[in-house]
């Protein structure tokens, strides 16, 4: 089964729904196609500081697939090999701080190869506590003590430009650190973190644009494969949230903070936002006792 291409087809000669669906069903404990990447981007330097990302603009033809927690390493490493096979596919990393320690001990450059080869990467707090449980004063050491951890994965400064809470608990303390460190907080637009069945039908109400929330974990690592493999059906180019970001130029799709513990359906229609612009600033390391966040 080809997948590559698919943009120069005529449409009549992709598969039709239940043809898809099989497909995408047999996908998922098989090999994966060739995905066409279908842009080029330049990285953003800045996030929004007051409202909170839910998907990217519908006129692009990209999805973007993000990853939570990384506790487990065997998980980690199929889809570093899955993404492997289909090198015109990037993801976004949500990784806890000790998850990113854990997942070193076994494997102590899986995290340099991931964003080297072009896989982002984003604040998820060091112990994947609620933010609401903590004080915005308090989710800055947090989110020191997650830099820290990332630096050691990374053995290099990283480039974080989004964040995303535990639980999707995006309270006012923690649009506070967002804004303080010019984050981009950001949820989701499809959850698909369940049983592959049930997102192989779920695929074709993907649109443009969605942010898919995924984890890393056995399941979501063969879902994952069911959603790359479609991604040329669909129409759409596997992006970071990086590109995402970047390529909605003229304005991102977003939400209203969420209120803490208010649903997704209770919060106001989308509206355009422009980008806005300006330096980023982590402490560095001399500006803790010993080099360690976790010291103080």
């Amino acid at each position: 089964m080809v997948c590559n291409g698919v943009a120069n087809k005529d449409v009549r000669h992709l598969p039709g729904r239940r043809a898809l669906l099989k497909g995408l069903l047999a996908l998922a404990l098989g090999g994966v196609p060739e995905a066409r990447a279908l842009h080029t981007f330049t990285p953003s330097k800045t996030g929004l500081a007051t409202t909170v990302l839910y998907r990217g603009s519908r006129k692009a033809p990209e999805l973007a697939l993000t990853f939570d927690d990384c506790f487990l390493l065997q998980p980690l490493l199929e889809l570093e090999k899955l993404l492997d096979e289909a090198p015109d596919v990037r993801v976004t990393f949500f990784p806890v701080g000790l998850a990113l320690l854990g997942t070193s001990a076994g494997d102590k450059d899986v995290w340099q190869r991931l964003v080297a080869k072009g896989h982002g990467i984003g604040y998820h707090t060091y112990a994947h506590q609620r933010p609401s449980s903590l004080t915005a004063e308090e989710l800055g050491r947090d989110y020191d003590k997650w830099l820290w951890c990332c630096r050691k994965a990374l053995a290099q400064e990283p480039a974080v430009n989004f964040a995303r809470p535990p639980y999707g608990d995006c309270s006012p303390s923690f649009i506070e650190l967002c804004a303080d460190r010019k984050l981009v907080p950001t949820l989701w637009s499809k959850d698909w973190s369940r049983d592959p069945a049930a997102v192989a039908q779920q695929l074709l109400k993907a649109r443009a644009g969605d942010i898919v929330l995924l984890h890393v974990r056995p399941a979501d690592i063969v879902s994952a494969r069911c959603v790359i493999a479609a991604l040329p059906w669909l129409g759409l180019a596997g992006v970071s949230l990086g590109e995402l970001y970047v390529d909605s130029q003229g304005g991102l799709l977003v939400r209203r903070a969420f209120l803490a513990g208010e649903p997704p359906g209770a919060c106001p229609e989308p509206r355009l936002v422009p980008l806005e612009h300006g330096p980023r600033r982590h402490p560095g390391p001399h500006e803790y006792r010993d080099g360690d966040p976790r010291s103080v």
